[in-house]
């Protein structure tokens, strides 16, 4: 990833320019709930763990 906006520089690649943008629908949706749930639980911690479920 580091390198990644070299890459599209190299081949001409204007995602922006294709017309595709960025929005919170498009990331969410790409998340599984139990991934946002597992991230909350260890934030919490251990505490409160339970209390939240799928």
């Amino acid at each position: 990833m580091a390198h990644a906006h070299l890459v599209s520089r190299t081949v001409d690649l204007d995602m922006v320019g294709a017309g595709w943008e960025r929005t919170v629908d498009g990331y969410l949706n790409r998340l599984l709930k139990a991934w946002i749930l597992d991230s909350v639980r260890e934030l919490m911690g251990w505490g409160l763990r339970s209390s939240l479920t799928i």
